[in-house]
């Protein structure tokens, strides 16, 4: 795409935001949705701004809308011009949270939602009933550009090596404990190491962040099945008298679900510390600083608890 010729003057603004959207969603339905307007219309739409670009700018590839190379050129810097303007216009007024149907997306690791989601649901549709919330799974190594292509308006993951223009702070550490069926009331670490155990992780390969804490003290456990969330896990583990070493608060949830006993941990391994993480073009956005404290009020008292009772025991998991 020759970009001399582009002429600013030509180009209708309203279709940035359907660039935008087509761009977040990779569907004609799913943009059309989120604009309220109808799919034929983000159709034309497209075809406008095919024709302004000089380029297909998004090809199918069965039901999802792959971007071209031009298209992945252009929109970074055309995501933050909207943003900015978004911004920009955002300080005209107040995001009034009980009137609002906004939707936000929030990305989470899918072996925690079931923990994380239920939680941050209630707490704000507690003051806006009218908002959506979307949940989604993503390559963590892709975050940071979900971020600034607004295809996410949080993240909630383990520490990571992001800076700048990515923000974040902790809003929750927990430690582990150990689940199983029938267990002893005391376990030690040979039983631990010696047993059969379920492990938990969404990543298709590479040790889980349990084994990492293991294998730095020389020690290494009988994994014998790996799925990707901890109520599968757990019912593995009641079933075929497994060993699943899980988050505390979680384990507490999974307790009360299922024929299984909590122990603490026989070995001792750092705690896992969650993140919430947004980009800088949203740090003053109305809507997104109210989400952001919902989450962190969330779990603020279980942050401050944590750090109390242990100091100086918190772990990066980026690895």
């Amino acid at each position: 795409m020759n970009t001399s010729h582009l002429n600013f003057n030509q180009l209708d603004l309203n279709l940035l935001r359907i660039f935008e959207a087509i761009y977040q969603y990779r569907q004609l339905s799913k943009a059309a949705d989120k604009l309220a307007l109808t799919p034929s219309a983000v159709s034309h739409a497209l075809r406008r701004l095919r024709t302004f670009f000089d380029d297909p700018l998004f090809t199918r590839h069965g039901r999802v809308l792959v971007p071209t190379a031009t298209c992945e050129s252009l929109a970074p810097d055309l995501l933050a011009s909207i943003s900015s303007l978004r911004n920009l216009l955002s300080g005209a007024h107040t995001f009034e949270p009980g009137q609002s149907q906004q939707s936000f997306r929030i990305s989470m690791p899918e072996a925690l939602e079931n923990n994380l989601l239920p939680a941050i649901a209630e707490a704000s549709f507690r003051s806006a009933p009218h908002i959506k919330l979307e949940s989604v799974a993503i390559d963590r190594t892709r975050l940071a550009d979900r971020l600034s292509n607004r295809e996410l308006d949080l993240a909630i993951d383990v520490a990571l090596p992001l800076s700048e223009p990515v923000c974040h702070q902790p809003i929750f550490s927990d430690s582990f404990c150990v689940l199983g069926h029938n267990l002893p009331d005391t376990l030690d670490a040979d039983f631990y190491l010696k047993s059969r155990h379920v492990a938990v992780s969404t990543r298709a390969k590479g040790l889980v962040v349990e084994d990492i804490g293991l294998l730095k003290q020389g020690m290494q456990r009988d994994v014998r099945v790996r799925c990707q969330n901890y109520h599968s896990a757990a019912a593995l583990a009641q079933k075929n008298h497994f060993l699943l070493t899980a988050p505390t608060r979680l384990a507490s949830i999974l307790e009360q679900n299922f024929d299984l006993q909590v122990r603490p941990m026989p070995v001792k391994i750092s705690a896992i510390q969650l993140h919430l993480y947004w980009h800088q073009q949203l740090e003053k956005d109305p809507a997104t600083c109210w989400l952001r404290e919902i989450v962190t009020n969330l779990y603020k008292d279980a942050l401050q608890n944590r750090e109390i009772r242990v100091k100086n025991n918190e772990s990066d998991y980026s690895k």
